[in-house]
């Protein structure tokens, strides 16, 4: 039985834990349809109490039901970096398109990561339950794109975490450029 597209706002932690790993809950939406209910899912969980109602939920869970949450937030993820660089090399050419895509790329992995480690607050952190075996760097991210993806995902794949890691490092460079115009001495001239 396909189980119903649970409601966030009224179902509890453990029926949406529940639909996202059963074979016929996530995985088979479109992955328009799973983009929008995981967007969904962190936004309505980014609520303080409702992610720590979450980490609880998921510390309470057996290893089985932690690895199939693992595994099919894997297989959404692995799609949607595909899709990814798919889109970068469609777009690559025209530089001022592809930096705005991948600096915009950049930030939601920055707001992903902070959503998954609780903003901080270790009774939110998620990334023990969720993130376990995820790559954290970009030679775990190497590292899994040659053991996760077939050649051509390869190919795609390391062209598109090239790219990113570029525009990374320019944008670090960008800010701290930036940041002695704001720092102590300025503030010390006053405004």
């Amino acid at each position: 039985m396909t189980p119903a597209v649970p409601r966030l706002d009224s179902a509890s932690v453990a029926e949406v834990v529940s639909f996202v790993v059963d074979r016929r809950g996530l995985m088979r939406m479109s992955r328009y349809e799973q983009e929008e209910f995981l967007d969904s899912w962190k936004k309505y969980y980014s609520d303080d109490a409702r992610q720590r109602a979450l980490k609880q939920h998921l510390d309470q869970c057996d290893e089985s039901t932690l690895r199939d949450l693992r595994d099919v937030l894997f297989r959404v993820s692995k799609r949607m970096f595909l899709t990814d660089a798919q889109e970068y090399l469609r777009i690559k050419h025209d530089s001022t398109r592809a930096y705005a895509f991948l600096a915009d790329r950049l930030a939601r992995f920055a707001a992903e990561a902070a959503w998954l480690k609780g903003y901080g607050d270790p009774a939110k952190d998620l990334s023990v339950a969720i993130g376990t075996g995820a790559p954290r760097n970009p030679e775990e991210w190497s590292n899994w794109i040659v053991r996760e993806t077939t050649p051509e995902e390869r190919v795609l794949g390391e062209q598109y975490l090239e790219a990113i890691k570029n525009v990374r490092e320019q944008e670090k460079r960008r800010r701290s450029a930036a940041a002695p115009a704001s720092g102590p001495a300025a503030s010390a001239r006053g405004p």
